[in-house]
């Protein structure tokens, strides 16, 4: 058995970054034990992400179709929770975990473990389970989840923008010796790239 983790379809930094970010949590965390967890993507990554992959030095998750995904594997999701965002190919028997920060619409036959909270980021509950659970996570890990934050808050300016989000974005700079608003201009300008792209 091994478990895949995956945002959304489209996905954004938060997306793929969130699948990064969660397999380290579950690796540390030990909760499946002996278990191989793999964090994965299912389409392309935009400038944004690009950028702040290369900038922290992190290598792109593989799309989910590079895996040969077995029935006895597991599918954890980040990033969203409904089935319009889900990749087509997901048998939703297999899903073990959902780690949302958005509505809830979800039905399934069996009982799937849900942490979902109303924060302006997925990558902010997932620190938040660190903080619960005592797990430490990499300077690499701790870049990528200020790097969602800022980008899902625009900032920490959008209307979603809790007082948390706020708080982890503080922690984690200060943690990493790295500037807000300059790593937020970098990300915004990554973000703003039309280069590539076709009318």
């Amino acid at each position: 058995m091994k478990i895949y983790i995956t945002g959304h379809i489209s996905p954004d930094l938060d997306s793929i970054a969130s699948a990064y970010t969660y397999a380290e949590y579950l690796k540390k965390s030990k909760r499946y034990e002996g278990i191989e967890i793999i964090p994965t993507r299912v389409g392309e990554p935009n400038n944004e992400t690009e950028f702040v992959f290369n900038k922290l030095q992190i290598p792109m998750p593989k799309h989910m179709d590079e895996y040969q995904i077995e029935p006895t594997d597991g599918i954890i999701l980040v990033d969203h929770n409904e089935e319009s965002q889900r990749y087509e190919k997901i048998n939703p028997d297999q899903i073990l975990e959902i780690v949302d920060h958005h509505k809830m619409n979800v039905s399934f036959t069996s009982p799937v473990r849900i942490d979902v909270k109303p924060f302006g980021c997925t990558n902010t509950l997932i620190d938040e389970l660190c903080d619960m659970y005592g797990v430490e996570m990499s300077e690499k890990s701790k870049g990528l989840m200020l790097a969602s934050i800022l980008s899902d808050t625009v900032g920490l300016k959008s209307s979603t923008t809790t007082g948390f989000d706020s708080e982890v974005a503080h922690k984690l700079a200060k943690e990493l010796q790295m500037d807000i608003e300059k790593f937020t201009f970098e990300i915004f300008k990554a973000k703003s790239d039309i280069t590539g792209l076709t009318v």
